[in-house]
């Protein structure tokens, strides 16, 4: 099967909120309509979106980001970020049960060559949601039932390979990714530790699908391709094109978006979010 990828779109965000690239200031259906037209022209079963939906979790912001996921045509397989959490967790489910094309986390979707598994992170502590993604200030955003259900879910049908997506990343970016002397992983050891053992359990699981760092990395542990990709409102407007067959066996490919007609153009600075050749294409 062929299925796309994309993270962070940020609906309903502008270049006050936190980026890495400059963000599209347009409206958002230009760059969802060059997306359908990429969708339409490689034949794209599903869209797996690893959450940051939208900036601020409004109603009217999840009203717009689903209508503009409707008009993809396609199923879309989500969970929610940090920013879907802004205005609380209780305005999605009234919002996703009257779209049947749209399978919010926690889910699992069997579809014809694999399963995919869509798990939420948990970003509200005491009643309030926490937009800040470091080891002190967010130490955890799994809890144990969640990584029971998981395990759970993953024992089912052990000979069908599985894609997991979860928005919180679990790999450090290497230095020859960032420039920067250390690698960088703003997740905490007790969450990245945790889903790496139940995923390390599960051998059929083939794919990681994160998003968050605004990044495009790769990282192979084993039989499996853990992937981050760069936010989708920001330029060059990248989605991953993903192959899988019965098998598991896996081919990425990325392609921008951008038009040169864009009024807007990549911040040479911070270039080295979009990855090496190694992180757009396995």
């Amino acid at each position: 099967m062929r299925f796309a990828f994309i993270t962070d779109t940020h609906i309903g965000g502008d270049n006050s909120g936190w980026h890495r690239q400059p963000r599209w200031a347009g409206d958002p259906s230009i760059l969802f309509d060059r997306l359908k037209r990429i969708l339409d022209d490689h034949l794209i079963e599903v869209l797996v979106h690893a959450g940051d939906i939208t900036e601020h979790g409004t109603r009217d912001e999840i009203e717009l980001s689903l209508d503009l996921l409707d008009r993809l045509k396609i199923p879309v397989i989500s969970c929610l970020g940090n920013h879907d959490m802004m205005a609380g967790a209780n305005l999605w489910p009234a919002a996703v049960e009257r779209r049947r094309d749209f399978f919010p986390a926690d889910t699992i979707v069997r579809w014809t060559d694999c399963d995919f598994v869509a798990v939420n992170n948990h970003w509200i502590r005491d009643g309030k949601p926490q937009m800040f993604w470091s080891p002190s200030f967010n130490p955890d955003p799994s809890i144990e039932w969640q990584l029971e259900w998981l395990d759970e879910k993953l024992s089912t049908t052990p000979e069908r390979p599985a894609v997991v997506v979860v928005h919180a990343p679990i790999d450090a970016l290497p230095p020859d990714l960032t420039g920067k002397s250390e690698s960088v992983r703003e997740s905490s050891d007790a969450y990245c530790e945790s889903l790496q053992l139940v995923l390390d359990n599960h051998p059929r699981v083939r794919l990681l699908l994160s998003g968050h760092c605004h990044v495009n990395h790769i990282a192979r542990h084993s039989n499996r391709i853990q992937l981050t990709s760069t936010a989708f409102n920001e330029v060059p407007f990248m989605v991953r094109l993903i192959d899988m067959n019965a098998n598991g066996n896996v081919s990425i490919q990325t392609i921008s978006l951008r038009e040169d007609s864009d009024p807007i153009d990549i911040d040479q600075a911070a270039a080295w979010v979009t990855g090496r050749a190694s992180d757009r294409s396995a």
